[in-house]
């Protein structure tokens, strides 16, 4: 009888050790899964990084160019190297995946990964700008400069 028993003893042991071996892959498993998330959303954070950082680049050129020609819009797409059309009071820039200038397209071609756009807006002398930088519709970054009006 003493024999019946340690053979039980050891099927117990057999099991317990099976069972635990379950909850430390359960434990590997999850700890796992946590770190994945985790490089995953550092890597979203430093390509939304990069992103933000080329839109203010891209918006702040805008914004000193739009000064330097003195509010003029004419001036202002000339120095950033784009086109204007006049009368309609915005400059229109769509970029590549890159940041590169697509040059052939217009405002009705705003389905591109990055767009610029800036509208102004003169009142007594002052214009401002406002500059929107866009990923597809979602808005990136925001700024606001304002030039006086020379008289001509």
């Amino acid at each position: 009888m003493k024999h019946k028993t340690v053979i039980k003893t050891q099927a117990s042991h057999k099991n317990l050790l099976f069972a635990e071996l379950i909850i430390v892959i359960f434990f590997f498993a999850i700890s796992a899964a946590g770190c994945v998330m985790l490089f995953a959303q550092a890597k979203l954070d430093g390509i939304y990084s990069q992103e933000l950082t080329e839109a203010v680049v891209e918006a702040q050129n805008a914004a000193e160019c739009f000064k330097a020609a003195g509010g003029d819009l004419e001036m202002t797409a000339r120095l950033m190297g784009t086109y204007y059309v006049p009368g309609s009071g915005n400059i229109y820039i769509i970029y590549n995946d890159e940041w590169e200038e697509i040059p052939e397209k217009t405002s009705s071609d705003l389905n591109e990964k990055y767009y610029l756009i800036l509208n102004t807006i003169e009142n007594n002398g002052l214009v401002t700008a406002k500059i929107d930088i866009y990923n597809k519709k979602e808005i990136v970054y925001q700024l606001t400069a304002a030039a006086v009006k020379e008289a001509r």
